[in-house]
C-alpha cells in the first residue's frame, strides 16, 4: 500500500515565498481524514474569492491513499474545499484551525508568534461575508490623471490562461509567470521567474528578523530602485513610480502606478489586479484597503531599464 503523503502550502504571503509542510505516514493519514468532504457548497454562494492580501488558504497536495471526491490537488479556505469539481464543506469544522495552529502543521514551518497572528487573523478575515463579496460595479467613472512615464497594468502579461483557478498549476509550463514571480517582480516590470527578493540582485539578501521598512528599502535601492519619499502619489516625470507597505515583521508587499493613472499589484502567486482587498480600484495605495499589511513605508522609483531584481 502506497504511504500517504501530504504537501500543504500556506498560501498567505505577497513577497516571500509561501510556507510550505510535508507529511507523510500516519501524521498524513490521520489529517488526510479530518480533511474528508462533507456537505455540498450552495451552488448560489461565491467560492472564487477576490484579490487579498494576507491569508487565502491551504492548498493540499496528496499522494498516496484515494478519498471520495478529493482530487490530488485541492484549496481549504474558511473550511471550504474547493478544487476540480469540488465545492464541498470540510466534514470536520476544526481541521483549518488545528492546521493554522502552533500545535498543528503551521508550529513546524512558522517562525514568529506574529507570522501565527498574521495566519489567524487571515482565517477569521476569511470567514467573514466582505471576505468572499465580488468586486463591486460601477467603478469606470472613477477619474484620475494619466500617467505617460508608467507601462500599462498589462496584468494578462503577468497572468496566465487559467489565472482565476483556485489551484495554481505549479510545474506547468505556461503557469511559470504567474507562480515564479511576485510584487517585487511586478513593481519593478522585471519578470525574473525566481520569485525575486529586494537585495538579492545586487548579492545582497534580507533574513526574516529584517523585515522593516528602512532595510527592504535599503534592499531595494541597492537593487536600482530610488528613494522618492515626497512623491506623494504624482506620477513622475521619468521612471516607474512603486509603493512599499509592509505586514510589520511578516511580509512585504509593492504597487505600481500604471499609465492609466492607476495603482495595479500581484500578490505572490495569484493573479496580478488592479483591486485592493476590497475590490475597489487603486487610486492611492497609502489609503486603499491592505488587510493586515497595515504600514505604508514609501514611494520609491524605479528609473528605466535600472532595476537589478533576482
Amino acid at each position: 500500500m502506497a504511504i500517504t503523503r501530504l504537501r500543504i502550502t500556506f498560501d498567505m504571503f505577497s513577497g516571500r515565498p509561501d510556507p510550505v509542510v510535508e507529511l507523510a505516514g500516519p501524521e498524513a493519514e490521520e489529517l488526510l481524514a479530518r480533511l474528508a468532504p462533507g456537505d455540498q457548497i450552495d451552488a448560489a454562494e461565491q467560492t472564487t474569492p477576490g484579490p487579498h492580501l494576507g491569508y487565502r488558504g491551504l492548498i493540499v497536495e496528496r499522494a498516496g491513499e484515494q478519498v471520495p471526491f478529493l482530487p490530488e490537488v485541492f484549496r481549504l479556505v474558511a473550511g471550504r474545499l474547493l478544487g476540480p469539481e469540488l465545492r464541498r464543506w470540510a466534514a470536520d469544522p476544526e481541521v483549518e484551525d488545528y492546521i493554522c495552529s502552533e500545535r498543528g502543521p503551521a508550529g513546524q514551518v512558522l517562525s514568529s508568534p506574529a507570522e501565527l497572528d498574521f495566519l489567524r487573523d487571515g482565517l477569521a478575515a476569511a470567514r467573514t461575508v466582505e471576505w468572499w463579496r465580488p468586486p463591486p460595479d460601477g467603478q469606470d467613472s472613477l477619474a484620475v490623471a494619466a500617467c505617460p512615464s508608467a507601462p500599462a497594468a498589462a496584468l494578462d502579461k503577468w497572468n496566465d490562461a487559467e489565472a482565476r483557478s483556485i489551484i495554481p498549476q505549479r510545474g506547468i509550463p505556461n503557469w511559470s509567470r504567474q507562480c515564479n514571480n511576485n510584487c517585487y517582480n511586478y513593481g519593478t516590470d522585471v519578470r525574473t521567474d525566481t520569485f525575486a527578493q529586494p537585495g538579492r540582485g545586487s548579492g545582497r539578501g534580507f533574513t526574516v528578523s529584517s523585515l522593516a521598512c528602512d532595510l527592504i528599502s535599503r534592499y531595494a535601492f541597492y537593487d536600482g530602485l530610488v528613494y522618492t519619499p515626497a512623491a506623494n502619489n504624482v506620477c513622475p516625470l521619468e521612471g516607474i513610480l512603486v509603493a512599499l507597505v509592509m505586514a510589520p515583521g511578516v511580509d512585504y508587499h509593492w504597487y505600481r502606478l500604471g499609465s492609466d493613472g492607476f495603482w495595479a499589484h500581484k500578490i505572490g502567486e495569484t493573479p496580478a489586479t488592479d483591486l485592493d482587498n476590497g475590490g475597489q480600484k487603486i487610486t492611492d495605495p497609502r489609503t486603499c484597503s491592505r488587510g493586515s499589511y497595515s504600514v505604508f513605508c514609501s514611494f520609491m522609483n524605479v528609473p528605466d531599464g535600472s532595476a537589478r531584481i533576482s
